[in-house]
């Protein structure tokens, strides 16, 4: 079960960080992802999804500026 589809799309009107940010978000409000339970760390998503390190940090840094996500350790996501 991917947290984020690695098929990003390129040049489409959302640039990758409000994919990512948007993708995580959905699963959250839909129940597929739960309170508790561990987002992958920003370098392990990026790596995945062949992004840039700032742009997982970003959609992150979103997610939990909105009340999505809060981190741990500056290196796990964890759903509030």
């Amino acid at each position: 079960n991917k947290i984020v589809s690695n098929e990003l799309k390129a040049g489409e009107l959302l640039p990758s960080i409000r994919q990512v940010k948007e993708q995580i978000k959905n699963k959250i409000v839909s129940n597929e992802l739960k309170a508790g339970e561990l987002l992958p760390s920003i370098r392990c998503l990026a790596k995945d999804l062949r992004i840039s390190v700032i742009t997982t940090k970003s959609a992150y840094d979103e997610l939990e500026r909105e009340g999505y996500v809060e981190t741990i350790l500056f290196l796990i996501c964890s759903l509030t």
